[in-house]
């Protein structure tokens, strides 16, 4: 409790100093959007919405707003924009989120969201959604995501077999080797190819199918190619930890980002060297220190 207070503390005391200096610079995902989304995403938690304002703010101000799907920020900060009492900014990211393809039933499924779409704007983004929305499908490579969409289900029954029934060569080998072809072609097929989940309502995130490569791959030709999704935005960098932990915990390396191991530990309770080192490797891929998320982690629970 006590590590909680001091880091929001210092969280809304930087907040504090800058509440009206907004500077814009070149987007840079790792080190101005993913740290301010990360501050915003506690400030909305503890239902601090002026911070959570000044940090969406900040990170849009640099770099297209992305829905970052552990965080889901474009509709955070339609939310805050209610909670300010500022509708008309509110259906600009409504807005928004259509146009990077979100769907429209959060908003109108969420009460806070009910008198919104009484207004005239409100109603014409209604009747207008399903026009925005042929436009978005019509522009994404709906083949390819059908691809996506049956290695997802066979990865799901690759996960419900048996040790014994794990055999790389029958489900997923297939898929792994079209899977490589499509990352050669396309380099990261993010959401701007594939399409965003809300689609089929199905998870579907490449990073994940990559982890049953093998190990060369995964080091050599897979992880550099997140790697550079990370920094353009096109990936969490979370699923970059966890993609990179698994391969170095699987190949009995020491991991770098705590994502296995030391995952919801209290960092109070992990040797301080290894945790220094742990949060450098974190903070060079865009993800908050340990002690930072584990704040976060409690705050959500």
């Amino acid at each position: 409790m006590r590590l909680t207070t001091l880091l929001l503390l210092l969280i809304f005391a930087s907040c504090a100093d800058n509440t009206n200096k907004i500077d814009s610079e070149e987007c840079d995902y790792i080190k101005n959007y993913y740290p301010n989304i990360y501050k915003a995403e506690v400030s909305y938690q503890i239902q601090n919405y002026k911070a959570a304002n000044f940090y969406y703010e900040k990170a849009f101000s640099n770099c297209d707003p992305v829905n970052t799907t552990t965080f889901d920020e474009v509709f955070k900060m339609a939310m805050v924009q209610l909670k300010l009492g500022n509708q008309d900014r509110a259906l600009d990211f409504v807005e928004k989120d259509i146009e990077i393809g979100n769907s429209l039933t959060p908003y109108l499924t969420d009460s806070n969201f009910k008198q919104v779409f009484t207004t005239d704007r409100g109603r014409k983004i209604v009747v207008g959604f399903n026009t925005k929305r042929k436009k978005y499908i019509d522009g994404i490579n709906m083949e390819l995501r059908t691809e996506f969409v049956d290695m997802a289900n066979a990865i799901n029954i690759y996960r419900q077999m048996s040790p014994q029934e794990r055999e790389m060569d029958t489900v997923s080998g297939i898929n792994l080797k079209r899977l490589k072809r499509i990352f050669d072609k396309y380099g990261y097929p993010d959401k701007t190819i594939i399409g965003d989940n809300s689609i089929e309502k199905i998870f579907i995130e490449p990073a994940f199918i990559v982890q049953l490569a093998s190990d060369s791959l995964r080091k050599n030709f897979y992880i550099p190619i997140l790697t550079k999704a990370t920094k353009d935005g096109k990936l969490s960098p979370y699923f970059l930890a966890s993609v990179e932990d698994r391969y170095l915990a699987e190949t009995n390396q020491d991991t770098k980002y705590g994502t296995i191991k030391y995952k919801g530990y209290n960092p109070g309770a992990i040797d301080p060297q290894l945790l220094d080192k742990l949060n450098k490797n974190r903070v060079e891929i865009g993800l908050p220190k340990l002690e930072k998320q584990y704040m976060l982690d409690n705050l959500k629970k």
